[in-house]
């Protein structure tokens, strides 16, 4: 991975430019799931919210 590769939002360097938001998710089992398979870096339960 390169420089190239990754970019900044505030004191995080991110690689993944996918976000993905919670809400339309029938349970917390299900949106943890689908956070993990789809390998985001941002999301409401990544950076720091609770799910």
């Amino acid at each position: 991975m390169t420089a190239s590769d990754t970019w900044q939002l505030g004191d995080r360097t991110l690689t993944s430019r996918i976000i993905v938001g919670t809400g339309k998710y029938a349970s917390n089992d299900e949106t943890r799931d689908a956070l993990a398979a789809s390998g985001t870096e941002m999301s409401p339960s990544r950076c720091g919210a609770s799910i």
